[in-house]
This record gives C-alpha cells, sequence and structure tokens, in this order.
C-alpha cells in the first residue's frame, strides 16, 4: 500500500509525456500481474491523463473491479472506493456543465433568431420605425 501511494504521489508531478510513458508501463504490468494495485495505478494514470472521455470511464471499471475482488477489509479496496466516488463526481461535474453550456447555446440561438425576425420585419416594412423617428424631429 505504501508503494503504491507512493506511485500515486509521484504521479501527480509528472509532465504530460511522463505520464503516458507511466501510463504504458502500468498497462504491461497489469497484463502480466492483474493485482488490485496495478489497477489502481493504471485507473489513476487515466484519470490524469484524460485524452479521450472514454479514460475516466476505463479508470471508473478499473476501480470496480479492485471493488468487486478485493477483501472488504482490504485499504486499496477503501482506496479505490474514494478514488472511484472522485471521479464518478467529476463525470458529473463535467455532464452538468455541459448542459448548462448547451442551454446557454440554445438560448444563444433563440436570441439570434428573435434578431433576425425583427431585421426581416423592419426591412419588409420598409426600414421600420428608426427613419420615421428621424424624419419626425427634423420638423
Amino acid at each position: 500500500m505504501i508503494a503504491l501511494l507512493s506511485d500515486l504521489q509521484r504521479f501527480g508531478t509528472l509532465a504530460n509525456d511522463e505520464l503516458k510513458r507511466e501510463l504504458a508501463a502500468a498497462t504491461q504490468a497489469l497484463a502480466r500481474q492483474r493485482t488490485d494495485a496495478n489497477r489502481v495505478r493504471l485507473a489513476v494514470l487515466y484519470t490524469l491523463i484524460r485524452t479521450s472521455p472514454q479514460d475516466d470511464q476505463r479508470a471508473v471499471q478499473l476501480f470496480e473491479n479492485v471493488a468487486k475482488s478485493a477483501s472488504p477489509a482490504s485499504p486499496i479496496r477503501h482506496l479505490a472506493a474514494v478514488l472511484h466516488l472522485q471521479v464518478v463526481e467529476r463525470q458529473k461535474a463535467v455532464r452538468d456543465e455541459q448542459q448548462k453550456a448547451d442551454t446557454a447555446i440554445q438560448k444563444l440561438e433563440a436570441l439570434r433568431a428573435m434578431e433576425r425576425s425583427l431585421l426581416r420585419d423592419r426591412v419588409r416594412s420598409g426600414g421600420g420605425g428608426g427613419a420615421a423617428g428621424a424624419g419626425g424631429s427634423g420638423r
């Protein structure tokens, strides 16, 4: 557990290229030895790299595997549960922000459509009230 925590702490200080190398090494390590510690290492690396939306999902699956396979008293299982919760919460926050952004875009598009409609109406009516107002003040 101490070696795992040490690795996880070290991962947080690495540059992106170094993280990619660690990801490749962790993938190979898991292929050789399917241990819970190797699953957690790989999952954490996925959460740090996040080159695609699937990376968080891969991490969630690895954390779930640890939760299912480890004994209930295992410290690695507890760590995996905490990290799993954090990733799920981050995914939820990203979905919520995406929904807010989508709603804002829909509102903006509705305002643009309204503006286009008003401009069309003004053009059809021969320039709208702007020209009449300017002519009226000149009397």
